[in-house]
């Protein structure tokens, strides 16, 4: 799928699109330039966005609360089922894992630069 939206910044990986209801997305991780990354999820041709790792993570600690076994990683991904209001950048997040951006405690992970946008 193509972007719906421009996104111009270095270092923003592109995760991929998809049209819920009536808001097109548009998924990226961001390492920041120093490796603490964040997640965007861009619904609007003037810069909107959603953005933001530590809300997920936040949301995934509580899950692991209750399931200690798992990964933050694993957790997300479980979380993608949940509707709330951070299902955007858990959707982003969820990604990024998949796509091996994020290791299981949503560190970033080394990517070469042909991967960027």
């Amino acid at each position: 799928m193509e972007k719906f939206h421009e996104h111009d910044c270095e270092c923003c990986h592109y995760l991929g699109s998809e049209k819920k209801k009536k808001e097109e997305l548009d998924y990226y991780v961001c390492d920041q330039g120093d490796k603490r990354p964040t997640v965007i999820a861009r619904f609007g041709v003037d810069g909107d966005y959603y953005s933001g790792l530590f809300p997920v993570k936040g949301y995934a600690m509580q899950m692991l609360d209750k399931q200690q076994e798992k990964t933050l990683a694993e957790a997300v991904l479980s979380l993608r089922k949940d509707k709330s209001d951070l299902t955007p950048l858990i959707e982003a997040t969820a990604r990024a894992i998949e796509q091996g951006f994020l290791d299981e405690n949503l560190n970033m992970k080394t990517v070469e630069k042909k991967l960027k946008m």
